[in-house]
């Protein structure tokens, strides 16, 4: 059971969060609320604890969110990686282990692999089938280099490859943003600290999107289940831009990530459909900072938790939220406001 410090009551009294449930974390509020600031004292804390924080970054404002002195003074462990131009390669297509440590077949790849791709790239059905048989193909002989490239070159040589197109094309893209070379995807996930990895170069959001899904895919992956494994917690700034989608990333990190130290601590602006916001429910922790003023009743309903006579009560307090403050529900159903620091 872990304790982290939020920050404080208007009484002066500190507030910690002692996780019940599990480590996912959901913090919802409006540009400038102070999300990110609450994300970046966990971090902090979190690598004190021996834990490693991985923090997809798509606007920059992780890469330079710790100076050398800061990472001086404060005994961080703080890594960089740009996916774009720092020689960092990974491999979608590579077979996951599964927990009960055989590993995947031709076709849960195909299925993996092509439904990550539509998420992000809108594909319809038929293109995913199409994409996934073809993918199956591909892990299925033996000669064809196992890769994004040898992928496209494959599907290339194919008689019916018009079928193809649209998905390939879309590939070709991928390829010539982020090396996707023959080897296995490889990130160091066993060493405490901060490790940023900025997708802010890459512009286009759908590309974007996808890189971020496949990246967590692939993290999914190197997961490590053996006793006194460093425990990891993704952060995912701006997630409304990714897709919550049941079987993508996100979703099985939520559902089943605790089972190998795995957290995702997660802040948005606002909730763009049904499935964040069931991710949402999945989150131990939650806390609404200022809301979009449209929003501030259903955060409101959301906050009484079916009490209708304090609905307007909680709406003024959220109202009256300053940068840096917060609401959220403790173990105990108490509504507290905290001011992080």
């Amino acid at each position: 059971m872990k304790d982290y410090h939020l920050g404080f009551t208007d009484s002066g009294e500190p507030v910690s969060w002692i996780s019940m449930m599990n480590d996912h974390l959901m913090a919802t509020g409006v540009s400038g609320s102070g999300k990110s600031f609450l994300l970046k004292s966990l971090a902090i804390q979190s690598q004190r604890l021996g834990e490693l924080i991985v923090v997809l970054d798509y606007t920059g404002d992780w890469t330079g969110a710790f100076c050398q002195q800061d990472c001086n003074a404060l005994a961080l462990n703080f890594r960089y990686l740009n996916v774009r131009f720092s020689g960092f390669s990974f491999n979608p297509l590579w077979p996951q282990r599964l927990p009960s440590g055989y590993y995947e077949t031709p076709s849960d790849v195909g299925n993996r692999v092509a439904g990550g791709l539509q998420r992000g790239f809108h594909l319809h059905t038929a293109q995913r089938t199409h994409l996934a048989n073809l993918i199956c193909e591909l892990c299925c002989n033996w000669g064809a280099p196992l890769s994004l490239p040898g992928l496209i070159d494959y599907a290339g040589h194919k008689k019916n490859v018009r079928q193809y197109e649209a998905p390939i094309a879309r590939l070709i893209q991928l390829v010539n943003t982020v090396y996707c070379g023959p080897e296995p995807t490889m990130l160091d996930l066993s060493t405490p600290g901060i490790l940023v990895l900025d997708l802010n170069d890459i512009r286009e959001p759908d590309l974007q999107i996808v890189v971020a899904e496949l990246l967590l895919d692939s993290m999914w992956s190197l997961r490590d289940t053996g006793h006194g494994a460093t425990p990891v917690n993704f952060i995912l700034d701006e997630a409304h831009r990714l897709s919550f989608q049941e079987g993508g990333a996100i979703h099985r990190l939520l559902r089943e990530g605790r089972k190998f130290g795995y957290s995702v601590w997660m802040a948005t602006q606002y909730m763009t459909n049904k499935e964040m916001a069931g991710a949402v429910g999945m989150a131990d922790l939650q806390a609404i900072f200022r809301p979009p003023t449209e929003q501030i009743h259903s955060s409101a309903v959301k906050l009484a938790g079916g009490r209708k006579e304090i609905v307007c009560e909680v709406e003024d307090a959220l109202m009256k939220l300053n940068r840096g403050q917060f609401i959220f529900q403790d173990n105990e159903g108490h509504l507290r406001r905290v001011t992080v620091r």
